[in-house]
């Protein structure tokens, strides 16, 4: 089988598919992915069939637009949001559409990011199998939840599909304007679309059902696999010896981790230092994309490049992240809590879930982001006991094999069988 693999996004939208790409390549598939050239060594050092194509956009670019996105839940959101589609998500659009166009003839399958609109409407016209995926529940409609905006909410079956269809028209009408606009330029037969728009075919909802409460209300073209975990290299892992060092000579530290969000990452590493200095807790702070850390050398901090999340997070007091799917499952995993700083409304959503489990108090948004704000967060997690809850869930955790449940399910699809939702 011949598979394409077409991504868009922050190596949090990378990782997962590249975990998927293994897995097919794994079963003997011929695996090709198509994305942003930045991503090229990443792909290559795994010995995965890369192509290079459009946007042809930098790690300054996307950090530039997750930024302007952290404000989506102020007055400005649907100008940010439009703003969203039109120059990340659409920018050069019809480039991207005609180069995987071009590389999905002759494809048997192809898997992609649900905002991915010109790598779908690509392979539905060169009329490839394809599957929609979903790495959160956000976007995904159901009848056990209405649609969410600040807080997780059930209104029942009936007004809660109602607010989901009123949701989807105003996302036609205002935030998905920009894809409309593209849709038309490539004469799409999809009469509407949705934030998370169908395929015929097969839908992977690749979320951890341990981080998230998956609905049971999907239909049977919704195929649940679980998360698609990437191992970044966790195997005979051998720590630098400032880390080892440091790890040995003080108490569990608070560590932090924002992966590949944006933002001024000095400003931030203050607020992060000294609200786990009133808490007596030094602090290990992952530079990522925002390069967190400070100039000049700090006794009780330590600024490292990437340190594999399975390693680091088990040696930790607790995890401040942005409330990435991955990073929060790692977090889950390791049995300590986290205190979510939301970059989007999806991470934000992802945190009240992780609050759900208690092993994390209510997420901060990145703009609302204070010593005050942390400090409370980190006083709650005190008094809500909820390290002894973390290290409770973490022994119910199972294996999801999320990567492996997808492309069994693909293979199946293809050879006429039943989803195995």
């Amino acid at each position: 089988m011949r598979v394409l693999l077409p991504v868009i996004g922050t190596l949090g939208d990378l990782f997962p598919f590249l975990a998927l790409a293994r897995e097919f390549t794994r079963r003997g598939h011929e695996v090709t992915i198509c994305t942003y050239p930045m991503y090229e060594g990443r792909i290559r050092e795994l010995s995965l069939d890369f192509l290079p194509t459009h946007p042809y956009i930098t790690r300054e670019y996307l950090n530039a637009g997750l930024l302007s996105m952290a404000s989506d839940h102020k007055p400005r959101m649907f100008e940010d949001s439009r703003r969203f589609f039109s120059e990340m998500i659409l920018k050069d659009a019809l480039q991207r559409y005609e180069e995987i166009r071009e590389a999905a003839r002759g494809a048997d399958f192809a898997v992609c990011h649900h905002f991915d609109y010109p790598a779908q409407e690509a392979v539905i016209r060169e009329k490839v199998p394809w599957a929609c995926t979903a790495l959160s529940t956000f976007h995904v409609p159901t009848k056990r939840r209405a649609p969410h905006f600040e807080k997780l909410v059930n209104y029942g079956p009936l007004l809660n599909t109602l607010q989901w269809k009123t949701a989807g028209i105003l996302e036609n009408l205002i935030f998905l304007r920009p894809v409309r606009d593209f849709l038309a330029a490539v004469r799409s037969e999809r009469p509407r679309i949705r934030s998370f728009p169908e395929s015929p075919h097969i839908n992977f909802i690749a979320v951890s059902p341990h981080v998230e409460t998956l609905p049971d209300d999907y239909p049977p073209s919704y195929c649940r696999t679980g998360i698609w975990e990437f191992d970044q290299g966790n195997a005979g892992y051998v720590p630098p010896a400032e880390l080892e060092a440091f790890l040995a000579e003080r108490e569990k530290p608070v560590v932090v981790t924002l992966g590949s969000m944006g933002g001024r990452g000095e400003g931030m590493a203050e607020v992060f230092v000294e609200a786990a200095r009133r808490f007596g807790r030094p602090v290990i702070l992952q530079k990522g994309w925002c390069d967190l850390g400070f100039r000049e050398k700090q006794e009780d901090v330590l600024s490292v490049n990437f340190i594999p999340h399975d390693f680091l997070f088990r040696r930790a007091y607790l995890v401040i992240h942005h409330g990435g799917a991955g990073t929060s499952y790692a977090a889950c995993r390791a049995g300590v809590p986290s205190i979510v700083i939301a970059h989007a409304s999806d991470q934000y959503f992802i945190g009240q879930m992780l609050g759900k489990r208690s092993v994390a108090p209510r997420p901060i948004r990145r703009l609302e982001l204070s010593v005050r704000t942390l400090s409370d967060r980190m006083a709650r997690l005190v008094r809500g006991d909820m390290f002894r809850s973390a290290r409770l869930f973490q022994g119910s955790m199972t294996e999801e094999r999320g990567a492996e449940k997808a492309v069994r399910a693909a293979e199946n699809l293809l050879a006429g069988g039943p989803n195995p939702s």
